[in-house]
C-alpha cells in the first residue's frame, strides 16, 4: 500500500509530460493561421526574453525545425 506521497522519479515523469503538453500547445497554436497576427512582445514574454526580436527568431526557427507531433495533433483536433 503507497504511502500517499509522490517519489523523485514520479515527479519527474509529471514535470516532464506537463511540460511536453504545453509545449505541444504552445507549436499548435503558433502554427494557426491566427499566429500571423501575434506580437513580438507576445511572442518574448512567455519565453522571458527581452528581447523582441529574439523571440520571433528564436520561435520561428525552433518551430519550422520541428515536425508536427503526436501531442500538437492531438491539441489542434487531428490526432487519429
Amino acid at each position: 500500500m503507497g504511502t500517499g506521497r509522490a517519489t523523485a522519479v514520479g515527479l519527474v515523469t509529471t514535470i516532464e509530460g506537463t511540460t511536453g503538453l504545453l509545449e505541444a500547445v504552445w507549436d499548435a497554436s503558433l502554427r494557426q493561421p491566427d499566429a500571423k497576427d501575434i506580437s513580438h512582445a507576445d511572442l518574448a514574454a512567455p519565453m522571458y526574453l527581452g528581447s523582441r526580436a529574439t523571440a520571433r527568431s528564436r520561435c520561428w526557427r525552433t518551430l519550422l525545425n520541428k515536425p508536427v507531433g503526436d501531442l500538437e495533433r492531438w491539441a489542434t483536433g487531428t490526432a487519429d
